[in-house]
């Protein structure tokens, strides 16, 4: 029986869910996440322990279940742990149902900085967010290993100049053109 995994990386929890073909769910799990507040309004996470709850989840419903039974593997990464930076190429035998493309604002060629274009974007009813987020510099992590933004100089950048919008399989046609049009105005 062909399968789909699904896995869901949430900021209470890492989830994952088993459907087979008819998209029934077959198995879920679910483990809670530790949550670190290090300022008001600010979450984050162990990155050892997200990894540590997605091989439990993924383990727990694929008990029995051979891995050529498994089609496909859904990720989503949500709004608050997105760290893709590239849309992965489109396969050939199906078609990618994106949540956010991940771009990076080059400030050397971008019209304005990334915030001011997410300001801009956000003005017109167009949500975005930072498009990824470089561990080093999270709170947890700089007070815990003391590693300086320059010491990994991409991530610092990425961090700073990546910006997500929105792409999804709810946006209509006339929704894609007023995000695209919004882009072409800055």
């Amino acid at each position: 029986m062909r399968t789909l995994l699904a896995i869901d990386q949430g900021t209470t929890s890492t989830r994952a869910i088993l459907f087979d073909e008819a998209a029934r769910p077959l198995a879920s799990h679910a483990v809670p996440l530790r949550q670190i507040y290090p300022a008001n309004g600010w979450v984050e996470h162990d990155a050892r322990e997200i990894w540590q709850a997605v091989t439990t989840v993924c383990r727990t419903v694929l008990r029995g279940v051979a891995v050529s039974d498994v089609a496909a593997i859904g990720i989503d990464f949500g709004t608050t742990n997105s760290a893709l930076a590239l849309a992965p190429a489109e396969p050939n035998q199906g078609r990618h149902a994106w949540q956010a493309f991940v771009t990076y604002v080059d400030p050397a060629k971008a019209p304005r900085p990334r915030n001011d274009i997410m300001a801009f974007l956000q003005e017109r009813g167009i949500s975005t967010r930072p498009g990824t987020h470089a561990v080093h510099m999270l709170g947890y992590y700089r007070n815990t290993y003391g590693i300086s933004a320059d010491a990994l100089p991409a991530s610092r950048d990425c961090d700073r100049h990546t910006m997500a919008i929105p792409l999804h399989n709810r946006m209509t046609e006339d929704d894609y053109k007023y995000v695209v049009e919004a882009i072409r105005q800055l």
